[in-house]
């Protein structure tokens, strides 16, 4: 019983931290209509931005199947820019129209595990990709932690990321990975007070590097 509530208090003390993020749930919702059509122009190219209702993010969140056996499905969130009224007037700046995101816990509730107590895994899609770069700077920027280390982490062949970590006031020590794509801001954090977690953190995030791009 002592376990389980440590790891819910965990999952709480790290939820009220990404809340006081503007990039973590501060990715808020920008202007304009979900189905709203971009094109873009890349590399001299012109090329069509797929609408958000062509964006698979399910697919793009870490989910349970590609977790270890032992962690269960804990919270998931999915917004749209249109499904909120009050998400639009809040966060009218930051140019995120879908947002999806999920949090696993480790249910095996062994001290001596090699495994974070807490996993998050978010994918932000922006209005355009400047808004996504913008964004994912901003989401860094917005770890205002002492002890933040931030450096640029080999995810696998041609593909790197940003790791950055970090200790909360309250003891978590934290490990977030994150890449861009587009106009998709895509990002893992693990989380747990006994120490760092960062090989699982790339594990985790090479699962959505394959799913994402």
């Amino acid at each position: 019983m002592r376990g389980q509530l440590k790891t819910a208090a965990l999952a709480t003390v790290l939820l009220v931290l990404l809340a006081g993020c503007s990039a973590f749930s501060g990715f808020g919702f920008g202007q304009g209509g979900a189905s709203e059509s971009v094109t873009e122009e890349a590399s001299g190219t012109n090329t069509v931005t797929p609408t958000i209702e062509q964006y698979e993010t399910g697919s793009m969140v870490l989910n349970l199947a590609e977790m270890p056996g032992t962690y269960s499905l804990s919270g998931e969130s999915k917004e749209r820019l249109n499904e909120s009224e009050s998400q639009v007037t809040r966060f009218d700046t930051d140019g995120v129209r879908l947002r999806h995101e999920r949090v696993f816990t480790d249910s095996s509730q062994r001290d001596d595990s090699p495994q974070a107590q807490l996993v998050f895994s978010a994918v932000a899609v922006f209005s355009d990709r400047e808004s996504a770069k913008a964004g994912a700077e901003n989401l860094v920027d917005s770890l205002e932690f002492e002890n933040k280390q931030v450096s640029e982490a080999d995810i696998s062949a041609g593909v790197s990321g940003t790791r950055v970590t970090y200790r909360t006031d309250d003891g978590e020590y934290n490990t977030l990975l994150l890449d861009r794509h587009g106009r998709v801001v895509y990002f893992v954090v693990t989380s747990d007070v006994r120490g760092y977690r960062s090989d699982q953190a790339t594990d985790l995030f090479k699962e959505m590097v394959f799913d994402v791009e």
